[in-house]
């Protein structure tokens, strides 16, 4: 029995402890290498989904993606938005074509929000406009003679 998943099941002392609850979001600040790995952490978990897992339990288990309108970071915040609106225009079309079972694919988003009032186009013109600020801090720092860059945006 995973506690996670079985509701009645309790979760033992401390299970909880270094979780970040969702009011804690907004004064979050982020190292370089912790945006690099919750963006890797949450790629990995839209292919689980893609894979058959379910929504709620892929992608959603990641806090920020509750609300990512209170992250402060523009950078984080693009990427929160552009990979639910993925999964958004994935599961539209998976629903389009009829092309899945149940068991193989989860279309059911157990109440969770994939942004689908956002337009497209304003998703990718802020991931756009993401890239473009990274790529010259990028050009900035090499510029400099730096080999690696921390930053906050």
């Amino acid at each position: 029995m995973d506690p996670k998943m079985d509701a009645g099941m309790e979760l033992p002392a401390g299970a909880q402890e270094g979780k970040m609850r969702v009011d804690e979001i907004a004064a979050k600040r982020f190292s370089a290498g912790e945006l690099i790995g919750i963006m890797d952490e949450l790629l990995s978990r839209e292919m689980s989904w893609i894979a058959g897992h379910v929504l709620c339990q892929t992608l959603f288990t990641c806090v920020y993606l509750h609300r990512p309108e209170e992250v402060s970071n523009s950078i984080l915040k693009a990427y929160l938005v552009g990979i639910v609106r993925s999964a958004s225009i994935i599961r539209s079309e998976v629903l389009k074509a009829s092309i899945f079972k149940e068991e193989d694919f989860c279309v059911d988003t157990y109440g969770f929000s994939l942004f689908e009032e956002i337009p497209v186009n304003d998703v990718t013109h802020q991931l756009l406009q993401t890239e473009d600020r990274l790529v010259d801090w990028i050009r900035k720092a090499k510029a400099k003679g730096f080999k690696y860059v921390a930053s906050e945006a």
